[in-house]
């Protein structure tokens, strides 16, 4: 005979229910192959969907690039640095105000979604 508690199989629990889509209507367009190509990169680039980076581009959302987003997020801690170094030498020099500024800038530029270079 066999044992009970070696038979027993667990049970999974129930499946929440499903939420209804938000974005359920769909929209069909014929545009050039270098339009789609170039809509596809933009949105690879952006870690999202086709459909979402239609939506925020018609719609006027930003569209960041993760690379970008991971460089602010560096550049931002290599600020908190700086300052930590200048708050411990007590001393504002220029080269540490030129350094900050160049940085403040860098960032700046980077999220605005520009890439020209700094001139100062």
């Amino acid at each position: 005979m066999k044992d009970k508690a070696t038979t027993h199989t667990k049970r999974q629990p129930p499946r929440p229910p499903r939420r209804p889509k938000k974005h359920s209507a769909t929209l069909s367009l014929r545009l050039p192959p270098s339009e789609k190509a170039r809509i596809e990169e933009d949105a690879q680039a952006g870690g999202i969907s086709v459909s979402e980076c239609v939506r925020r581009r018609y719609f006027g959302a930003k569209i960041a690039a993760r690379a970008d987003l991971k460089t602010v997020a560096q550049l931002r801690q290599i600020g908190g640095l700086l300052k930590n170094l200048e708050a411990r030498s007590g001393a504002r020099s220029q080269e540490y105000l030129r350094a900050l500024g160049a940085l403040a800038r860098a960032i700046d530029r980077i999220a605005a979604g520009g890439d020209n270079e700094d001139k100062a």
